[in-house]
């Protein structure tokens, strides 16, 4: 009896393990509150901290109880995809490896500054400039990643990386909050 309750608790907790991350409790005015999920990157390459993914379910290749269902992800640049996931928070994400990805809250992501410019409170999606973001073009079939919480790189002293603007693959500020627009 004593093995098979150590037997369930070992199962329960490794379910948790891979659970979304939704805090159960944030402190607002000290630090920000992000939600996350685990993924798979199914790209060719590793992908970095403030990658922007997307959705890779076409190639599923998991039994048929879960086709097309798992939390596979893979680099984009394509714009506005509407299969956009969220943006990578771990240092990288390995080729064939699982990883993290914030899929709410505010966050710092590449942008396509010089290609796809995007201005503080604008909405953004993905860009064609792989792994960045950039403006939102409001089109049937499309995807939104959030919004452009501030244009130019942010001071050190406020957690920023002081990236000139004008440039891609600049981190900026965003505010994570997939959807598919509904035009």
């Amino acid at each position: 009896m004593r093995k098979l309750i150590l037997v369930l608790a070992l199962l329960l907790i490794t379910g948790v393990v891979y659970a979304a991350g939704i805090p159960l409790a944030a402190d607002p005015k000290n630090a920000p509150e992000v939600w996350t999920q685990e993924v798979y990157n199914n790209y060719s390459a590793a992908i970095t901290s403030g990658a922007v993914v997307v959705w890779d379910m076409a190639s599923d290749s998991t039994d048929s109880s879960y086709a097309y269902r798992t939390g596979w992800v893979t680099s984009t640049v394509t714009a506005d995809n509407i299969k956009v996931a969220g943006v990578v928070v771990d240092d990288s994400l390995p080729v064939g490896g699982v990883g993290t990805i914030a899929i709410y809250g505010p966050v710092y992501a590449l942008a396509a500054d010089s290609t796809d410019g995007s201005a503080a409170n604008e909405v953004i999606s993905t860009s064609t400039v792989r792994n960045n973001f950039g403006t939102y073009a409001a089109a049937a079939n499309t995807g939104i990643l959030g919004w452009c919480i501030y244009n130019a790189g942010v001071s050190p002293s406020y957690g920023g990386y002081a990236g000139a603007t004008g440039y891609d693959n600049v981190m900026m500020p965003i505010f994570v909050n997939p959807s598919v627009a509904d035009n």
